[in-house]
């Protein structure tokens, strides 16, 4: 991994200041000493492909651009305006393919079969496995996109402050982020396929009657850089200091979080998470993320109890002890959970919990509609604590 980056302040006028900048960074593809590699070039393929590449390196022309703003409008160093955009590259690091790789065959074998002969397991277990079709799922296997895109992160900000009478300060601004490209986990992509039509997605009826992808594989952990994420929040914080030693400060952060998945690692990364989301259909997956806090509130203040001069005690010899008391508490509200809805072609609705449904997807349920809805709990989460100690300084 290599990164170099050029920044320098540009005073345009007395009162206006613009931050420039430019980032590269870059990094090779993970590689295995001994070469002890293993991915499906594409879902369908009967055998895996061994050794380097992984796939090919998207990180290349990662030149991320940077600019900031800073504005005092009326010359009186109370009121500042501050704006800010940039890009952030997500590198495909060792962490974000060690699952795929771990676990997959011929250096991991890890499958399931039915029907075993009285007395072959586990001796002969593996071999079954790996040749009888009819009885086996296969082997496990990895999969990645072999031309991965740029996987990358824009975020901007609009800011106001300002310093009001009797040590009052006030801070408002807007923040915003979009994520592009990035990982999307599948849990298990040797699924069967439905058909789109009028009334949505269609999956083969009676059950069972469906293809998987890949009948030469097990289940197929997939890595796809498809996945998108959106944040808008609105920011407020207030800050004041009472009387001598004392300062209270209060901020406020009304947001929202969307994007198609929230797992970078594996599929259900959260509780509230979906392990092997639509990935034919990525908008499908479009709703809230699964760690979204709709609003969070924080209040602390700093309270300096006493002061103590002992230097008198040890001429050429000073020190100052500071009693302080500090408290702290935050509220949050809006997680979320995810859901559901589907139609079945009796025209039935109903909802369940998406969990439950996936194992489904593999044996070729049939579904004609499905959406997926996140709904906040109706329940606040709330966290204090205070703390009181003595400090030398």
């Amino acid at each position: 991994m290599v990164g170099t980056f050029l920044q320098d302040d540009w005073r345009w006028r007395p009162n206006v200041t613009f931050n420039l900048g430019l980032r590269y960074e870059m990094a090779t593809v993970p590689t295995e000493v001994q070469g002890k590699l293993t991915v499906l070039r594409h879902l369908t393929d009967a055998q895996p492909h061994l050794g380097d590449p992984l796939f090919s390196n998207p990180t290349l022309r990662n030149f991320a651009p940077r600019v900031g703003l800073s504005w005092d409008p009326f010359h009186d160093g109370k009121t500042s305006l501050s704006a800010g955009f940039g890009m952030f590259d997500v590198l495909p690091l060792p962490y974000l393919i060690q699952f795929n790789e771990l676990n997959s065959a011929p250096f991991f074998k890890l499958g399931n079969s039915t029907d075993l002969p009285p007395g072959s397991f586990p001796t002969e277990a593996f071999s079954i496995i790996d040749g009888n079709a009819v009885s086996s799922s296969g082997f496990r296997q990895g999969y990645f996109d072999r031309n991965p895109r740029r996987n990358y992160v824009m975020q901007w900000n609009l800011t106001i402050a300002r310093d009001l009478a009797g040590n009052l300060s006030v801070r408002i601004g807007y923040v915003g982020s979009r994520g592009v490209h990035q990982m999307f986990r599948v849990e298990d992509a040797d699924i069967v396929l439905p058909t789109l039509t009028a009334q949505g997605y269609l999956w083969p009826s009676p059950v069972g009657s469906g293809r998987r992808l890949n009948p030469d594989a097990g289940l197929v952990n997939a890595g796809l850089w498809q996945g998108n994420s959106f944040y808008d929040a609105l920011q407020f914080k207030v800050k004041a200091k009472i009387g001598h030693g004392a300062q209270i400060e209060g901020s406020y952060t009304w947001g929202k979080t969307i994007d198609t998945s929230s797992g970078s690692l594996v599929g259900d990364e959260y509780s509230n998470s979906i392990a092997s989301p639509l990935f034919f259909a990525p908008k499908l997956n479009r709703g809230l993320a699964d760690f979204n806090v709709a609003q969070n509130l924080e209040v602390n203040y700093t309270w300096e109890i006493a002061t103590t001069q002992v230097g008198s005690w040890y001429p050429g010899m000073a020190s100052q002890w500071l009693g302080n008391r500090r408290s702290f508490c935050s509220k949050q509200r809006g997680a979320v959970y995810s859901r559901l809805r589907r139609r079945c072609s009796r025209g039935e609705e109903h909802r369940s919990q998406y969990r439950r449904t996936e194992s489904a997807f593999r044996s070729g349920l049939h579904f004609a509609h499905q959406s997926r809805q996140s709904q906040p709990l109706h329940q606040d989460t709330m966290l204090c604590s205070t703390e009181s100690h003595h400090a030398a300084r």
